[in-house]
């Protein structure tokens, strides 16, 4: 088993995922994961944390799904 892990930083000016466009710049953390057998790859499973990008752009969805099960 492999695993890789880069960033990515980036900066929505034309706009991502429903929001607006506009000037933060946010990190993406992404993970790879693969798993060989002999020289074949076999699986490779790529995890993209938007949660903490879309948190730095000012939306916590953990948060609003937490109000939304949950009101008080």
């Amino acid at each position: 088993m492999f695993l890789w892990r880069p960033n990515l930083s980036s900066t929505p000016i034309g706009g991502f995922l429903g929001l607006p466009g506009g000037e933060v710049r946010a990190d993406m953390r992404v993970v790879d994961v693969y798993r060989r057998e002999g020289d074949k790859l076999m699986e490779n499973w790529v995890l993209i944390d938007l949660p903490y990008w879309l948190k730095q752009q000012g939306l916590d969805i953990l948060e609003r799904s937490r109000k939304i099960n949950n009101p008080s």
